[in-house]
Protein backbone atom coordinates (compact mmCIF):
# COMPACT_ATOMS: atom_id res chain seq x y z
CA UNK A 1 0.00 0.00 0.00
CA UNK A 2 3.23 2.55 0.72
CA UNK A 3 5.45 0.92 -1.77
CA UNK A 4 8.67 -1.49 -0.78
CA UNK A 5 10.29 1.62 1.02
CA UNK A 6 8.04 1.72 4.03
CA UNK A 7 9.63 -1.23 5.83
CA UNK A 8 12.59 -0.10 5.92
CA UNK A 9 11.38 2.28 8.38
CA UNK A 10 10.13 -0.48 11.17
CA UNK A 11 13.57 -0.57 12.79
CA UNK A 12 13.22 2.84 13.65
CA UNK A 13 9.56 2.18 14.29
CA UNK A 14 10.33 -0.41 16.62
CA UNK A 15 13.09 1.61 18.62
CA UNK A 16 10.59 4.59 19.23
CA UNK A 17 8.00 2.55 20.57
CA UNK A 18 9.98 0.69 22.68
CA UNK A 19 11.95 4.10 23.70
CA UNK A 20 8.16 5.62 24.15
CA UNK A 21 6.77 2.96 26.02
CA UNK A 22 9.65 3.41 28.82
CA UNK A 23 9.02 6.84 29.09
CA UNK A 24 5.56 6.50 29.87
CA UNK A 25 6.46 3.89 32.51
CA UNK A 26 8.04 6.51 33.96
CA UNK A 27 4.47 8.40 34.83
CA UNK A 28 4.13 12.14 35.24
CA UNK A 29 7.38 13.23 36.89
CA UNK A 30 7.77 16.60 34.70
CA UNK A 31 4.55 17.39 35.87
CA UNK A 32 5.51 16.72 39.50
CA UNK A 33 8.88 19.22 38.63
CA UNK A 34 6.44 21.67 37.35
CA UNK A 35 3.83 21.34 39.98
CA UNK A 36 6.56 21.57 42.57
CA UNK A 37 7.88 25.11 41.28
CA UNK A 38 10.37 24.12 39.90
CA UNK A 39 9.80 25.18 36.35
CA UNK A 40 13.56 26.26 36.02
CA UNK A 41 14.48 22.57 36.38
CA UNK A 42 12.35 21.53 33.44
CA UNK A 43 13.70 23.97 31.27
CA UNK A 44 17.37 22.74 32.24
CA UNK A 45 16.27 19.13 31.49
CA UNK A 46 14.99 19.89 27.88
CA UNK A 47 17.97 22.12 27.37
CA UNK A 48 20.03 18.40 28.07
CA UNK A 49 17.70 16.44 26.47
CA UNK A 50 18.13 18.53 23.19
CA UNK A 51 22.07 18.73 23.73
CA UNK A 52 21.81 15.33 24.13
CA UNK A 53 19.67 14.82 20.80
CA UNK A 54 21.56 17.14 18.69
CA UNK A 55 25.44 15.44 19.26
CA UNK A 56 23.68 11.78 18.79
CA UNK A 57 22.19 12.59 15.93
CA UNK A 58 25.71 14.66 14.55
CA UNK A 59 27.24 10.98 15.07
CA UNK A 60 24.54 8.08 13.92
CA UNK A 61 22.72 9.74 11.51
CA UNK A 62 25.26 9.98 8.92
CA UNK A 63 25.87 6.10 9.46
CA UNK A 64 22.85 4.77 10.33
CA UNK A 65 20.26 7.05 8.35
CA UNK A 66 16.78 7.05 9.81
CA UNK A 67 17.80 4.13 12.70
CA UNK A 68 20.72 6.49 14.26
CA UNK A 69 17.72 9.62 14.22
CA UNK A 70 15.30 6.94 16.07
CA UNK A 71 18.48 5.93 18.45
CA UNK A 72 19.14 9.49 19.60
CA UNK A 73 15.19 11.06 19.83
CA UNK A 74 14.50 7.93 22.41
CA UNK A 75 18.18 8.65 23.96
CA UNK A 76 17.04 12.30 24.36
CA UNK A 77 13.43 11.60 25.68
CA UNK A 78 15.29 9.05 28.20
CA UNK A 79 17.74 11.53 29.26
CA UNK A 80 14.80 14.56 29.81
CA UNK A 81 12.31 11.75 31.47
CA UNK A 82 15.19 10.33 33.86
CA UNK A 83 16.17 13.58 34.99
CA UNK A 84 12.74 14.77 35.71
CA UNK A 85 12.58 10.99 37.75
CA UNK A 86 15.53 11.82 39.51
CA UNK A 87 14.32 15.70 40.82
CA UNK A 88 11.43 14.15 41.85
CA UNK A 89 12.66 11.32 44.15
CA UNK A 90 15.63 12.98 45.24
CA UNK A 91 14.74 17.16 45.41
CA UNK A 92 10.98 17.49 45.16
CA UNK A 93 10.44 17.30 49.01
CA UNK A 94 10.39 13.23 49.83
CA UNK A 95 12.01 13.91 53.47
Amino acid sequence: LFGDDFEHGGAALAVLALGMAVVTAAGPVQTVVLMAGRAHWQLADKSVALVVMVVLDVLLVPAAGVKGAAVAWVVALLVDAGLARWQVRHLVGSG
